[in-house]
């Protein structure tokens, strides 16, 4: 179901679930964006991010119309930042909406957005994770842009299981574990298969998410009433799993 988009600019979106920190400001004239590799550096990189945009555009965070931010899964540090940080901008809009974008719903939308955008549909499953350390994964998988399984908190094995029912061909795997994903997946299906065979499935590494997510998520805010939330002003980021697994 798509949202009206009537009155939405400005709209700001951020991601900071990640090393990536991300933020778009998106106004009648267009985007106005930055991407930096953080680390764990968002409590400090954050707030000039946000005076650069918004000095540049002239506006200021009571003239924005919707916020959007990543709630998780993620960095727990990270997650709390930016959502505090976006409850702050929203308590000084005159008239604005807080909206929550899953995070791996986000990753999905940047890795479809280009063909969305060809007017074209990609046609591999893609499979979002994120290291949940333990050796376990926050993982979802989609299909022609829509989420299929997830997200949930789980083994390689259990991964490795859904991409075996739902899936076939190639996998593009989209997330800041790629690379750890595959690897661990695909020892996986091994071990399921006993021998890895012609049918079974292939992962291709997407580096999507190094580019940043946060028009993804503005995507999402703007169009897709289902997935993501209307935020209340107590509510907190989504953390599949309890604060023992921080980094």
């Amino acid at each position: 179901m798509s949202r009206d988009r009537t009155d939405c600019y400005p709209a700001l979106a951020l991601d900071t679930s990640s090393t990536v920190l991300d933020v778009v400001l998106h106004t009648s004239d267009g985007i106005d964006r930055e991407t930096i590799r953080a680390g764990r550096r968002h409590n400090e990189l954050l707030a000039p991010i946000l005076r650069r945009l918004f000095d540049r555009n002239d506006f200021s965070p009571r003239d924005l119309s919707i916020i959007a931010c990543t709630i998780g899964p993620g960095s727990f540090t990270g997650l709390r930042i930016g959502l505090s940080t976006a409850k702050g901008l929203y308590a000084t809009a005159r008239q604005c909406r807080l909206v929550g974008v899953p995070t791996l719903d986000a990753y999905a939308r940047a890795a479809y957005r280009p063909d969305v955008e060809a007017g074209e549909t990609l046609p591999s499953p893609v499979l979002c994770a994120i290291d949940g350390r333990k050796q376990r994964y926050f993982a979802a998988l989609y299909r022609n842009g829509e989420r299929i399984w997830g997200p949930a908190d789980v083994p390689p094995v259990e991964i490795a299981a859904r991409v075996r029912e739902q899936c076939s061909g190639t996998v593009i795997v989209v997330g800041p574990d790629n690379e750890s994903v595959i690897a661990a997946v695909t020892a996986a299906v091994e071990e399921i298969e006993g021998d890895v065979s012609d049918a079974s499935p292939t992962f291709e590494r997407s580096s999507v998410y190094e580019g940043g997510v946060a028009t993804a998520v503005l995507d999402l805010a703007l169009s897709d009433i289902e997935s993501t939330f209307d935020l209340r002003e107590n509510a907190g980021p989504v953390y599949v799993r309890g604060s023992q697994a921080d980094e």
